[in-house]
């Protein structure tokens, strides 16, 4: 289950992160995503590790999943409870379509990497 986070989270941060290059720069409307390089980068380089573990050994990509999961739920429930606390410290804006996104993915990755594996 690790390897399919792994795998399905790389493609879509990256398929985020090219839509938001593209399509949404300096885009400040409500609800969609903001364009802000730093965020774009994240995105850019979660997927692309996401990526690679998912072809690596299993074990890299339970850590990915659980690393990734962790650091996604806190996220979220940051630009949930404290929004203007991460604005300020990094410039990066996040609005109710990336609390979600993140919040998905994150409970995701934590189930994928904190999954009780049964040997046979």
């Amino acid at each position: 289950m690790a390897k399919t986070f792994a795998f399905v989270s790389g493609i879509l941060l990256i398929t985020l992160a090219f839509i938001e290059l593209f399509f949404f720069r300096g885009s400040t409307a409500h609800g969609l995503p903001v364009f802000s390089i730093p965020h774009n980068l994240i995105h850019w380089l979660l997927g692309a590790a996401g990526l690679l573990t998912s072809w690596a050994h299993e074990r890299m990509s339970i850590l990915y999943a659980r690393l990734v999961g962790v650091f996604l739920v806190m996220l979220a429930i940051a630009g949930l409870f404290f929004p203007g606390v991460i604005a300020a410290s990094s410039g990066i804006q996040l609005n109710a379509f990336y609390n979600l996104w993140h919040l998905g993915l994150g409970f995701w990755g934590v189930a994928a990497g904190f999954r009780k594996v049964q040997r046979v």
